[in-house]
């Protein structure tokens, strides 16, 4: 009999202490409680390609179309994440023969909504570090006639006030060619034209000949009066290439 007592005892000995810990827990609680969680969002490398933007207005994008002919289709731009994403094919007219030094301008840049802006070269860095970049451009040889292949020998290519435009808060590239003019003789000189050194240059950038005031005098064809011109189409090209090379303190 002693021994079922002790037992019984023990039991609700037992049953007294285990309530009187859930009190004691609830009462050392803080109210109103609180929980914190990780709330995170990753980024990589697009290797998308991006559309062009308005040149005056980076933040819109916008549609260019070719100058000489309207219905030709626009080349679209590179692969990300480091891309060209377009550069203006120049126009400069159709034009009177002359036997005098003459300049002729390039056409300004039109849309598909008929409104013009500069001429220009867009760059997009998504590659997420702000490594840097070296955008350059060449001319590939003299203007050669499509009919007679005739060379309009000494005529000179040059862009003035070059100016950069972006929509994003990244530094925009340090290095900018205001002016230059192209090598013609088709060695493969090439022309620093936007240079990002590291820590600038994220996101899309936008180098554009003039502002819209500029935009009709800023790109110019020097052509040496003394040449023997016909009366022929004369057309060359121009390669824009883009690298991972950051700049540096000093202008090439």
């Amino acid at each position: 009999m002693k021994m079922t007592k002790l037992m019984a005892t023990t039991a609700v000995l037992a049953s007294t202490l285990v309530l009187g810990n859930v009190v004691a827990s609830a009462e050392a609680g803080k109210l109103p409680a609180t929980y914190e969680t990780d709330t995170t969002v990753k980024f990589s490398p697009s290797d998308e390609i991006t559309p062009p933007v308005d040149p005056l207005d980076p933040e819109n994008p916008t549609t260019p179309v070719d100058p000489e002919d309207p219905d030709k289709p626009i080349k679209p731009g590179t692969n990300g994440p480091l891309s060209i994403d377009f550069a203006s094919p120049l126009y400069f007219g159709e034009n009177k023969i002359v036997s005098s030094d003459k300049d002729y301008f390039a056409e300004a840049q039109p849309l598909s909504d008929g409104t013009t802006r500069p001429n220009y070269v867009q760059v997009t860095d998504n590659r997420g570090g702000e490594q840097g970049w070296t955008l350059q451009v060449k001319q590939n040889g003299q203007f050669i006639s499509k009919t007679s292949k005739r060379e309009l020998t000494g005529a000179q290519i040059s862009f003035a006030n070059g100016q950069v435009a972006t929509a994003t808060d990244s530094k925009v590239p340090s290095l900018i060619a205001t002016e230059f003019t192209l090598v013609a003789d088709g060695t493969g000189a090439a022309q620093n034209v936007m240079t990002a050194k590291a820590g600038e240059g994220a996101g899309t950038h936008v180098y554009r000949s003039g502002d819209d005031a500029a935009k009709a005098t800023s790109i110019k064809l020097s052509v040496p009066g003394k040449l023997t011109k016909l009366a022929e189409t004369y057309a060359t090209t121009l390669t824009y290439t883009l690298t991972d090379v950051p700049g540096n303190d000093t202008p090439e």
